[in-house]
């Protein structure tokens, strides 16, 4: 008798185990928390307007740049580096440990100050900045919404032991530029005349500084055709995910 009762838990026991194993496959998984990464741009990659409360309403499929991040971040998007009281970075930038910057608006002086900051703190940059943006807008000059046409950062490049050249003529420049085995499809775009060679390193024909700053670091490109919105091919993101590697490595 005693072996039957023994038995009979046994087989009770194996019941519940198949139940909860059962049950447990019907659960949804729970999901992966994304890590946070601040976005600053005057591209219509998050908006339609140039102001960071015109958010995209339009009908159709988002930028393909923003499809991309939020696949694997949750954005946070800023318009502004500094603290009201002062220079140092304000909460929103202060509680983000990456970022990028693409083809920003002209920023004040205490922005840029707020920005060098926070990346000798630790922040790690992608920093798309053209000198001569070719990407088609429907809006005219002075209208806010018109992406930045000249990227104005010399100030903090300077700073950061960085001299930006030109060739306006742009004869013989190739459409696409290797960046360690990835071509960056790129336009009309800068080169680095000189560099820090202590803290920076230039790469893709001198497109690309990748710099470490104090205890940060900042990958600089000195254009943003790769961000336009047409056309869309996997190229890009190809080029955009190795950047983003560079930038965000923990090396």
């Amino acid at each position: 008798m005693r072996r039957s009762k023994l038995a009979l838990a046994g087989i009770f026991a194996g019941i519940l185990a198949i139940s909860s194993a059962w049950f447990a496959m019907d659960e949804p998984p729970v999901p992966r928390q994304k890590q946070q990464l601040g976005l600053m741009t005057s591209l219509a990659i998050y908006w339609s307007g140039g102001e960071l409360a015109d958010m995209l309403t339009e009908e159709g499929e988002p930028h393909w740049v923003r499809s991309f991040l939020e696949k694997q971040y949750e954005l946070v998007l800023l318009d502004s580096f500094a603290a009201p009281d002062g220079l140092v970075p304000n909460a929103q930038l202060a509680g983000l440990t990456q970022l990028v910057l693409a083809q920003p608006a002209a920023l004040p002086p205490a922005d840029l100050v707020a920005l060098d900051d926070w990346v000798r703190s630790g922040g790690r940059l992608l920093l798309f900045a053209d000198p001569m943006l070719t990407e088609e807008t429907d809006f005219g000059l002075g209208d806010k919404r018109r992406p930045q046409d000249i990227a104005t950062l010399s100030p903090l490049l300077k700073r950061w032991g960085l001299e930006e050249g030109f060739d306006p003529a742009q004869l013989d420049l190739p459409s696409a530029v290797p960046v360690q085995d990835e071509d960056l499809p790129v336009h009309i775009y800068g080169q680095f005349a000189s560099a820090d060679a202590s803290a920076c390193t230039l790469l893709g024909e001198r497109l690309v500084a990748d710099c470490v700053i104090g205890d940060g670091r900042a990958v600089i490109i000195l254009d943003a055709h790769m961000l336009a919105a047409d056309p869309i091919d996997a190229q890009k993101n190809r080029a955009l995910r190795r950047l983003m590697d560079i930038a965000f490595s923990q090396e």
